[in-house]
């Protein structure tokens, strides 16, 4: 009897710790929104970099850095993988340039520039309609692309500009990274996005 309990007590102790292990892990977010990115078919985009801005865009929200900022668990995933479109020409010089491509089916639509967005506006690096269901972007160098993504998607949701030169709501550089505890109960929410047909 003493030998069985001592041929098993090695096994046993290396389930308990890898039981125990499985516990210490971080828990995953709350709610993790799946976003459907789309590109012009000259745009550059890859599903490895659309994954790089998406996990940004999660560690931006998670992380409290500091007075007026919150921990928010939500985290961002591609849905499928990135894919082209050729409606346009990639530039939305107008109104209707804008309308069409926004109707597109997809969260995120990247387009080579954008010179129109409510009005002529050259060079502009995103565009949402107001309670809309997607936002345009073009490309930006670096990790501020994370920034104007989330920025955007928060616009989409329903959350206005805020003046605070270190807020997720009140710009798109590297900075921006705060969220209150409002803006996280929106970004958390479940609420689909406004509906579209797909195209």
């Amino acid at each position: 009897m003493n030998l069985t309990h001592k041929l098993f007590t090695p096994a046993l102790v290396l389930l308990l710790a890898l039981l125990g292990l499985g516990m210490n892990c971080p828990p995953g977010p709350d709610v993790t929104h799946r976003l459907q990115v789309r590109r012009y078919i000259t745009s550059s985009m890859t599903d490895v970099r659309a994954d790089k801005i998406l996990a940004d865009m999660a560690e931006i929200v998670q992380t409290n850095d500091g007075p007026g900022d919150v921990a928010c668990s939500v985290g961002f995933t591609r849905d499928g993988n990135v894919t082209p479109f050729t409606t346009g020409n990639g530039i939305i010089n107008s109104a209707a340039d804008f309308t069409a491509v926004n109707g597109l089916a997809g969260d995120v639509k990247i387009v080579n520039q954008i010179n129109w967005c409510g009005a002529i506006m050259p060079n502009v690096i995103s565009c949402i309609e107001p309670a809309g269901n997607s936002f345009l972007v073009v490309r930006v160098a670096g990790s501020s692309e994370a920034h104007l993504w989330l920025h955007d998607f928060g616009l989409v949701k329903g959350l206005p500009f805020r003046n605070d030169a270190n807020a997720v709501m009140g710009g798109f550089g590297v900075n921006n990274r705060r969220v209150t505890e409002a803006e996280c109960d929106v970004f958390s929410s479940t609420a689909a996005l406004i509906p579209v047909t797909a195209k």
